[in-house]
């Protein structure tokens, strides 16, 4: 005998994603614990699905919007043409080690939505007549942040270092590269500090955007000495 399904929260589950975590070559993560580097910017979908089937179903005429929980911080988000709900997140407050709870409801609105955004803040409406808004489906998933660091030994050699050449190349896996130089006043970049036996320690904190969002990142150094021959060192960051 076939069931009717009415739009319930027992008919529907929800499937939260980012672009942060691992995609083993899709766009989309789906784990349940992911990493994000400090200061990325992640892109979330949620999609609905009916219980027990793998093909998701488009939200339009059963959710109305759903509600993105990134810690404290929410957003409500209308469903998009394509049938599911997108939101964008900067986590620029974490610190490394630090952990966060990204969650995704969906709901069908009932009258006046159960929460407004006013002046920054979230209210509840003062209707006591007003029926709750019907939860759909919801997901969660959870974030660590880490900091990745690049931290490269030059040997001694003969000729001096002429720092003033060096640069450090990040490599992104679309082609993009990013360039970075020697930190001068008032403008960021590598450190770089002689050693006690003659080395040189290059040191520098990338930011999120200089990184792939998964996988590993290539980082190239390289500078010439006053001779003109030039030297490179090149490492490999984690970035999952």
């Amino acid at each position: 005998m076939a069931v009717l399904c009415i739009v319930s929260p027992g008919c529907y589950v929800g499937s939260l994603a980012s672009t942060t975590g691992s995609r083993q070559g899709g766009r989309w993560s789906i784990e349940r614990h992911q990493q994000v580097h400090v200061g990325e910017r992640v892109n979330f979908s949620f999609v609905l699905r009916e219980r027990y089937k793998a093909e998701r179903v488009n939200a339009a005429g059963l959710a109305d919007y759903c509600a993105f929980e990134f810690g404290a911080d929410r957003f409500d988000v209308d469903v998009d043409e394509y049938g599911c709900f997108r939101a964008q997140y900067t986590f620029s407050e974490l610190v490394e080690g630090q952990e966060i709870t990204v969650a995704a409801t969906a709901y069908r609105q009932v009258g006046e939505r159960d929460r407004v955004k006013v002046g920054g803040r979230w209210f509840k409406p003062d209707d006591a007549k007003d029926r709750a808004d019907e939860m759909i489906a919801s997901d969660k998933i959870v974030l660590t942040a880490y900091q990745a660091g690049v931290d490269l030994i030059l040997p001694h050699q003969a000729n001096e270092y002429d720092f003033s050449t060096a640069q450090m190349v990040f490599r992104r896996v679309a082609g993009e590269v990013s360039v970075v130089f020697l930190e001068e006043s008032g403008q960021a970049g590598f450190h770089v500090e002689a050693e006690h036996n003659g080395e040189w320690r290059v040191t520098y904190t990338p930011i999120a955007g200089q990184l792939n969002t998964d996988g590993t990142t290539d980082v190239v150094f390289s500078v010439y000495d006053r001779a003109g021959n030039r030297h490179r060192l090149t490492t490999t960051l984690d970035t999952p």
